[in-house]
Formats: structure tokens, sequence, C-alpha cells
């Protein structure tokens, strides 16, 4: 994706009982220099990881953006994206956003969603 270096994709894996649950977590560092920029950046690796169907993110899609100077990643995201969670302090929380189950999909439809377009 254009913009992202260092980037990195997981799937974090709980077990509750008998309950199994995951998440899909993607770090990358952004030579982007505007919220504009950094935006779609974050909102297309949402639309990546809930695309994702051999790995039902029951527990969401994270989002871990590093950025200089480092922004608060969750507040690049509009009032639509419900329920997001995140931090604007210490420093290490600024570059990360969860975002539940019912706010992907809400904003993107049943998973598994489309694959976003990322070569812009």
């Amino acid at each position: 994706m254009a913009g992202l270096s260092d980037a990195t994709i997981k799937v974090n894996k709980t077990v509750s009982g008998l309950q199994t649950n995951r998440r899909i977590w993607f770090e990358a560092t952004s030579s982007a220099l505007s919220a504009d920029e950094q935006t779609k950046q974050v909102e297309q690796l949402l639309e990546l990881g809930w695309s994702i169907n051999d790995v039902d993110a029951n527990n969401g899609v994270s989002v871990r953006l590093h950025t200089s100077p480092q922004v608060v990643v969750g507040d690049l995201l509009d009032s639509s994206w419900t329920d997001l969670e995140y931090r604007s302090s210490p420093e290490s929380f600024k570059e990360l956003v969860v975002v539940p189950r019912s706010s992907l999909e809400a904003k993107l439809g049943a998973w598994p969603g489309d694959v976003p377009d990322l070569s812009s």
C-alpha cells in the first residue's frame, strides 16, 4: 500500500471456555504527512482486515500506525465509525485504534467484506 512501510499483519487468538475469539492486527509506519492520507491508510487497513475470509475477526480489527509526528490514530476516523477504542496518552497508545466487529459491520457490511482497491 502506498506510503506504508514495515507493515505486518497477524491474528490474535484467545480462548475463553468454549469460545474462540480472533482479532486482526495491523502495524505499519506511514510516511504520509496529511491527516487525509493517514485516514485513507487506516480505513484501507480496516477494509483489508475485514475482507480476510479465512479468519472471522469476531473481536474486530486493530490498526497501529506509526506517524511522525505521532497522531492520535483514533481521531483520524470520523463519527460514522462507532465504539472505537483508543486513547490520546500515553504516547504509545496514540498510535493504536481498535474497531469492534459491530462497527465494522455497520460501516463495511457483513463479513467478509470486499477486498479494497489498494492501488491508490
